[in-house]
Order: C-alpha cells, then sequence, then structure tokens
C-alpha cells in the first residue's frame, strides 16, 4: 500500500480545527480505530506514512461533518493547495503560472506520495487534461480531495472560474484518475 508525507494529513487536521475546532479533529479520531488513531497522533510534516489511516480520517470527517458528496474533501484538497503554496512554496510559486505549475506537478506529487505518476497533456489557453497512473490508492475522498488541490493550486497561481471534473476514476473501476481542468 501506499505511503504519504505527513503534511498530506496535517493539512486535513488544520483544515478540520480551522473550520470546525480542536473537538472536531478530536471526535473524528475517537470514531477512529485504536491503531489508526495512534498512527495520526504521532505524525511529523517530514515522516512517511501509511495511507489507510489518513484515507479513514477523510472519511470519518465526511460522514461525521459532511453530507455525503463529499465536497468537504473538495474543500480540505483546496485549502492544502492553497496552504502548501502560501507556506512549503511560498517562494517557488510566487511567480508562476497554473500551466507551469502543471507541467511541473509530477515533481510536486513526488515529494508527497510514494506511488504514482502523473501525466498532463493538452495544456493549453486554460485547459488541461491529467492522468494518475499507477497510484495506489482507490478512494472517492481521496478523488474528492484531489480535484480541490487542483482547483486550489490552479487558483493560487492566477486561474479564475477553475472548474475540475473527474472523468475517469480508479475508484469506480477505471485503471486510473482522469482530471479534465478549465480556468481562464
Amino acid at each position: 500500500m501506499a505511503n504519504f508525507k505527513g503534511t498530506i494529513y496535517l493539512t486535513a487536521k488544520i483544515f478540520v480545527e480551522k473550520n470546525y475546532g480542536e473537538a472536531a479533529v478530536k471526535k473524528c479520531l475517537e470514531s477512529m480505530s485504536p491503531n489508526d488513531r495512534s498512527i495520526l497522533e504521532a505524525i511529523t510534516a517530514v515522516g512517511w506514512y501509511p495511507v489507510e489511516p489518513v484515507l479513514n480520517f477523510h472519511r470519518v470527517f465526511d460522514n461525521t461533518y459532511g453530507n455525503g458528496d463529499k465536497t468537504l474533501c473538495e474543500r480540505m484538497g483546496q485549502f492544502s493547495a492553497e496552504w502548501s503554496v502560501n507556506t512549503i512554496f511560498k517562494i517557488i510559486m510566487k511567480f508562476k503560472s497554473p500551466t507551469w505549475v502543471l507541467e511541473k506537478n509530477q515533481l510536486v506529487w513526488r515529494r508527497f506520495h510514494d506511488s504514482g505518476r502523473w501525466e498532463i497533456s493538452e495544456i493549453d489557453k486554460g485547459v488541461a487534461i491529467g492522468k494518475l497512473l499507477n497510484f495506489d490508492v482507490a478512494d472517492e475522498h481521496f478523488c474528492a480531495r484531489l480535484r480541490g488541490w487542483i482547483r486550489g493550486i490552479v487558483s493560487v497561481t492566477g486561474g479564475n472560474d477553475v472548474k475540475v471534473e473527474e472523468t475517469k476514476c480508479k475508484a469506480k473501476g477505471a485503471s486510473h484518475c482522469e482530471f479534465k481542468m478549465n480556468w481562464r
């Protein structure tokens, strides 16, 4: 199974704290298995961790505070992109465009995920197709987070009216996930 960098969970936790309070994080963690809880409570930003506890946190959060449409996971992903650009990648991304970010997406991806690779094609005047191949995760909640992350990263690098549609989903039986992105 895949591993994630600790910041994947930590940005989820920060999002929940900012929008629902520290008690919401505690409530979600209490709903999880003791093993998942102990892994998540020990996470640091620079460590690598098994993906399943992080995915379980997303599911518990969405089921506890959402309405079942995974919108909260999308919002969490958008927050994660904005947080990353404003903290970790502040200097690098300051003068970059959505096209540049999408072209370099594989480099960013590998810093936070140990499986999967991106192929970005058809980048032209506010349109791009992104394929996430060989990713060891098939989870609709994480796909929702990815849609939000893509929307967020395109927005914070200058894209307006950003729309992200997942046209293929590994969690729904496709061989990979594919995202169509539009912005002006």
